[in-house]
């Protein structure tokens, strides 16, 4: 029994060719991870909030950097058939939702 990893394929991303480039590069953080949320004052004397807060910040770079990367490549890869079909947005894992939704 094969026990790779099975990518989505969708006719309008080349047999998973687009996801295959954003697992290679490294750029799939955003599609596996959801935004990181702002950290928040627990109490008065929140000696960890400063730990949290640069967290948040290191998070939130690679994050968006992943982000705007991963939609950069999926928006290049999709047919201008299509490009009318498909909703805007700013959240690579909202477009991937939007690919299975029109796949579907």
């Amino acid at each position: 029994m094969d026990s790779s990893p099975r990518l989505i394929q969708l006719p309008i991303m080349e047999r998973g060719g687009t996801i295959l480039a954003l697992l290679l590069l490294n750029y799939d953080h955003a599609i596996r991870q959801s935004a990181p949320t702002v950290p928040t004052i627990e109490g008065d004397y929140d000696n960890a909030f400063c730990w949290r807060v640069k967290e948040f910040e290191s998070n939130t770079y690679l994050w968006e950097r992943s982000n705007r990367l991963s939609l950069k490549i999926m928006k290049k890869r999709i047919s201008d058939d299509l490009r009318g079909e498909i909703p805007s947005t700013d959240n690579a894992k909202q477009l991937i939702l939007s690919f299975i939704r029109i796949a579907a």
